[in-house]
């Protein structure tokens, strides 16, 4: 899947368009509806009016026939108020309820619906005064009432609502194209034309170039937005190039260091046997054999020898890492390893007390390597025990998330807490020179900790030695 196909099927010009449609649609929807809502409203209130307009004509006459109770002038008085085609029964009665007219219309046809939306049979009525009756002197002589039909005020209304839905959908989506034309040109066009430059300076292998600012963007949201991206854009050059500078820096560097650890474990080696080769052959001589002076300093010479062959090889094996796998896809057991490490200290690990509090987890951690690690701390415990009391070592580990925290502790001589950060660099030792070692154990075993993700730190053993902490990653489980 392409970035540009993202780009196009998630594209602002999609949703911009869906949205707009959806936005003129409840627009031209609402206005519509508002523009019903009054027509129905002012239609209501135009039959009431009509209704009244209608009595009003009659009354004089309908008051006349109540008054002299004549059914043939009730009878022309009603006929005259059914030429109105929404008057549908017109009833003329006098005072004491004696029927003088009525007539009926026969009942429209159509769905009752529309008729029942303005009041299918709604009833008017007013009442008819011989006389002065608004000075209160009038005679109550009768009561004229109409039944007046919705459907007739319905049918006009319904016209009205087609031609308004004719009307809205055209002034919807010419709302709506108007919308999708102006938002496209000011703003989802020239950020259509930047993301698509975007997108080309994104490509594999592709030269990093400047965006273009939209024509007449210049000063607006969008040109300001163009010019930091182009600065961006600078910098990100600037950056690559430095990168690339470094990662050269870096490849040289790394091939020399593979070219001295070369160099040490062939010409540096060599120079080393080659003295201590002579310094014994000198020293099988019997002539210097007598002589106390040559023979110290001939077994000097062998002594010093065999140390710089030892400095050069924990050097060796310290460059040695950085090509390592320390963390593969290969697990390994620590309580397998630590027993194998056991087995291989031989004699020197015998009359030794030591612990493994189990479980002990499986990790993430190349055999090799952990084997290297464990058995750089057991002969470092073994190395510096303490003169007065037999030796004990414990190893414990507990789970930390995703690693394991493991307690390498010891009852040795320990390690005075301001030493604790010095003894984990190169060639440090707290020692005599009578006590064999290079000063490289921990660093080796910090180093490869760190390669691994972890850290290594000292604290003071349980029984008065020194405690190696660090964390290595919990086998992955598939």
């Amino acid at each position: 899947m392409s970035i540009m196909n993202t780009f196009n099927r998630e594209s602002l010009s999609r949703r911009q368009a869906l949205w707009v449609v959806i936005v003129a649609l409840l627009a031209g929807l609402l206005l519509s509806l508002a523009t019903l809502l009054r027509d129905f409203w002012q239609t209501s209130q135009s039959i009431q009016a009509q209704a009244s307009q209608m009595l009003q004509s009659v009354e004089a006459a309908a008051t006349q026939a109540a008054y002299t109770l004549d059914k043939d002038l009730a009878g022309d008085v009603l006929a005259g108020l059914l030429q109105f085609e929404s008057v549908s029964a017109a009833r003329l009665s006098s005072e004491s309820g004696q029927l003088l007219a009525e007539r009926l219309r026969p009942v429209p046809t159509g769905p009752r619906w529309e008729a029942a939306l303005f009041g299918d049979q709604q009833v008017f009525a007013v009442p008819l005064t011989q006389g002065k009756a608004q000075q209160g002197v009038g005679q109550q002589v009768g009561r004229l009432e109409i039944t007046v039909s919705g459907g007739s005020a319905a049918r006009a209304y319904f016209e009205r609502v087609g031609t308004e839905v004719v009307i809205g959908l055209l002034r919807t989506g010419l709302l709506a194209w108007l919308m999708l034309w102006v938002s496209q040109r000011l703003v989802t066009g020239p950020l259509q034309r930047v993301a698509q430059s975007i997108v080309a300076n994104a490509k594999p292998g592709a030269d990093v170039t400047q965006i273009a600012i939209p024509d007449n963007h210049e000063r607006d949201e969008i040109g300001v937005l163009v010019t930091r991206m182009n600065e961006l854009l600078r910098g990100a050059n600037q950056h690559i190039q430095d990168r690339d500078a470094f990662i050269a820096s870096l490849a040289r560097a790394n091939a020399e260091l593979a070219r001295l650890g070369e160099v040490m474990a062939h010409h540096f080696q060599e120079p080393t046997r080659r003295l201590a080769s002579f310094a014994q052959r000198l020293l099988a001589k019997s002539e210097l054999a007598r002589d106390d002076d040559s023979r110290l300093s001939l077994h000097f010479i062998d002594t010093e020898s065999k140390r710089l062959s030892a400095l050069v090889h924990e050097a060796q094996r310290y460059l040695a890492l950085d090509h390592n796998n320390v963390s593969t896809l290969e697990s390994a057991s620590s309580v397998e390893t630590l027993r194998q490490c056991l087995a291989a200290a031989g004699t020197a690990a015998a009359n030794v007390d030591i612990v493994l509090r189990e479980p002990l987890p499986r990790l993430q951690v190349a055999d090799k390597t952990l084997h290297e690690l464990f058995g750089i701390l057991l002969d470092n415990a073994l190395r510096y025990r303490h003169a007065q009391r037999p030796l004990h070592i414990e190893v414990s580990a507990s789970p930390l998330g995703k690693r394991a925290v493991f307690r390498f502790a010891d009852n040795g001589s320990g390690i005075a807490p301001e030493y604790r950060a010095q003894v984990l660099g190169l060639f440090v030792r707290l020692v005599p020179s009578s006590i064999p070692g290079t000063g490289m154990g921990l660093a080796l075993a910090n180093k490869i900790v760190g390669l691994a993700g972890g850290q290594l730190h000292i604290e003071d053993g349980p029984e008065g030695g020194a405690c190696i902490v660090f964390d290595l990653p919990l086998e992955i489980a598939v």
